[in-house]
């Protein structure tokens, strides 16, 4: 009889012959008990984040492409390695650059002037609105080459982190054309040994401006209509906006040249329940953007 026990990890025990099926599961079994007790396990965020540390602009978007993304719902924000073909570009546009990539494949340029705050797109990018809590802006999808709008938290506390989460919850459990749907995502980071988390919204662009920069589209029967019907779509689904307003109201141009409502920012919208009376609060805005939507 032999003196040693073969295992398919390739680990060699003296002492027995394996032939028969079960001893051999069983050896097989104790060998990859072995080597997971004694591997370090890797988070997944932990190992995303080693594969792009190190990488240029360039190699993170390859990257990514891939199959490579970060874990679901979350953002990674990493200072690019230097990259001679834009070099020249960042010393003259004197920008501090990084790479934040999404989860969902989404990767966009983010920097800052000396002493300024630190912005998708750096400094140059182009403001889409800004409330209380957060701000938008137009920034380029390095991935797929296309404009997005990502709203950044202004505030990194949870009351607005939360509030951010839960508009993406809502837009995404409503089934309608015209509303604005998000998906959030958080960045983790320490400041002063304590962790702290940056929250990101990722929608299309809504390049027709909003309601309240064309005043005159109230008065517009085809614009009413997509409005209260994005209002009913919403009640359907068993949620209330309760921040009905001109600045809420937004338009994305359609290929016909036609502008198609996209009803945003449902940071205090709520759940209805039975005689809550939350409709009648949504119904009760609309008469004060225009006439005639009491029976929305």
């Amino acid at each position: 009889m032999s003196s040693t026990i073969r295992m398919n990890s390739g680990c060699w025990f003296p002492g027995y012959s394996i032939v028969d099926p079960v001893s051999q599961f069983l050896a097989d079994s104790a060998s990859r008990f072995i080597l997971n007790y004694f591997t370090p396990e890797v988070s997944p965020e932990t190992s995303f984040y080693e594969g792009v540390k190190n990488l240029s602009e360039r190699e993170i978007i390859q990257y990514v492409q891939s199959g490579h993304r970060p874990p679901p719902g979350q953002a990674f924000k990493v200072r690019k390695k230097r990259d001679a073909q834009t070099d020249e570009l960042d010393r003259s546009t004197q920008l501090e650059k990084s790479i934040v990539v999404l989860a969902s494949g989404t990767i966009f340029r983010t920097g800052k002037r000396k002493g300024a705050p630190s912005v998708p797109g750096g400094n140059e990018s182009e403001l889409l609105g800004e409330g209380q809590s957060k701000r938008a802006f137009l920034v380029e999808d390095l991935n797929n080459n296309r404009k997005m709008a990502i709203t950044v938290s202004k505030q990194k506390i949870r009351p607005c982190l939360a509030e951010m989460k839960k508009e993406a919850f809502i837009t995404n459990n409503i089934s309608s054309p015209y509303i604005l749907q998000v998906r959030f995502y958080a960045r983790s980071t320490e400041f002063l040994g304590k962790k702290i988390k940056t929250g990101y919204l990722e929608s299309e662009v809504c390049d027709g401006g909003t309601l309240k920069d064309r005043p005159e589209l109230a008065q517009d029967r085809a614009i009413q209509a997509q409005i209260i019907k994005a209002v009913a779509d919403t009640h359907q689904a068993g949620f209330a906006h309760l921040d009905l307003g001109p600045g809420n109201i937004a338009f994305v141009k359609e290929p016909n040249s036609k502008l198609s409502v996209r009803l945003l920012d449902f940071g205090n919208g709520t759940s209805l329940t039975p005689n809550d009376g939350m409709e009648e609060v949504d119904a009760f805005f609309l008469t004060k953007i225009f006439p005639g939507s009491n029976d929305c």
